[in-house]
């Protein structure tokens, strides 16, 4: 399977994600939306009646250390929204739609508790300049997409380096703006930029489209530590498993093969370092220069997330 890696993107950006998704009963999500988008702000919730608006952070973050029943994540949550967030971290949101929706913090902490607040339960709020136009799944960075899976803070910071890269691409894009460039070839941006997810489906697009085969979904799951899935051939040739690796890790040819068990398997593999432990024999090891020249004949089957990636690189010809 694949290995996180640290690679910089064009920009340095502090990034954040919030879900608005309140707990509180009664509260009408799309409502919470609204306020949001249409008031260019973001907000969490925890209020205190007794606590009235405009008070000071110290005063709220005591307040709700008060309320046991609340927890100790609560407090470290709305210290976190008040006291760690700066003018010009961006914010990832998702909408009920499951559309992603990216905005800019662009003013400081308030606290409030009026009837509007109590309705939608957004009490600490910052305000948020928003692209106006939401994003796919297949226009976000893979770590936003996996930030919003499973249990979460209601607020936190992510950390995985494709995200801070690439969500200053996607701002300046949203704005009409030219990216900074990469000074990296096509080559070096599949090996060295795009997130382990990314290169994933990379290949699995090269996989069908130059090998005729289609992949069986249920196969692609993180429940099968060697294999990223199973390809069946349109043409009648045995079916294709693969393994990817990225960063430095090596692909381990030995359990590719004890993976495929007795019934006749293709056997490919890539690994953005170009390591391979065992023997190569038969099985096909799928170069960077193949993948790259793919993206330049096949761009329309690229995600749109890794064309942008591709698009700042140095070799925009041929």
């Amino acid at each position: 399977m694949t290995t996180p890696e640290t690679t910089p993107g064009p920009l340095a950006a502090t990034v954040w994600r919030t879900k608005l998704r309140s707990t509180k009963k009664g509260v009408d999500h799309g409502k919470q939306e609204t306020h949001c988008f249409e008031h260019n702000r973001v907000g969490i919730g925890w209020g205190v009646n007794e606590v009235a608006s405009g008070a000071p952070a110290g005063e709220v973050i005591a307040a709700i250390q008060a309320r046991p029943d609340w927890g100790k994540g609560s407090a470290a949550t709305v210290r976190r929204f008040a006291d760690d967030v700066i003018d010009g971290d961006f914010i990832w949101v998702r909408d009920q739609l499951g559309l992603y929706r990216l905005g800019r913090f662009s003013g400081p902490y308030r606290y409030e508790n009026d009837e509007v607040a109590r309705a939608v339960d957004i009490h600490q709020v910052r305000g948020v300049e928003w692209l106006p136009v939401p994003l796919t799944e297949i226009q976000v960075p893979a770590g936003v997409i996996r930030s919003f899976i499973g249990r979460q803070s209601s607020f936190s910071r992510i950390h995985d380096e494709a995200t801070i890269g690439y969500t200053p691409v996607l701002w300046a894009i949203g704005h009409g703006e030219a990216p900074e460039p990469l000074d990296k070839t096509r080559s070096e941006v599949i090996e060295k930029v795009l997130a382990p997810f990314d290169v994933e489906d990379l290949v699995f697009a090269w996989l069908q489209v130059t090998q005729n085969v289609v992949l069986l979904p249920s196969t692609h799951s993180r429940s099968t530590p060697v294999i990223e899935g199973t390809l069946l051939s349109r043409d009648g040739e045995p079916p294709i498993i693969l393994q990817v690796k990225t960063g430095d890790a090596h692909v381990d040819l030995e359990q590719l093969r004890l993976a495929a068990g007795n019934e006749p398997r293709r056997l490919f593999a890539y690994a953005t370092c170009g390591g391979y432990n065992g023997d190569v024999g038969a099985d096909h090891l799928i170069t960077t220069e193949e993948l790259a020249q793919f993206t330049r004949e096949f761009p329309t089957v690229v995600p749109p997330r890794i064309r942008g990636w591709l698009d700042l690189a140095l070799d925009q010809t041929g």
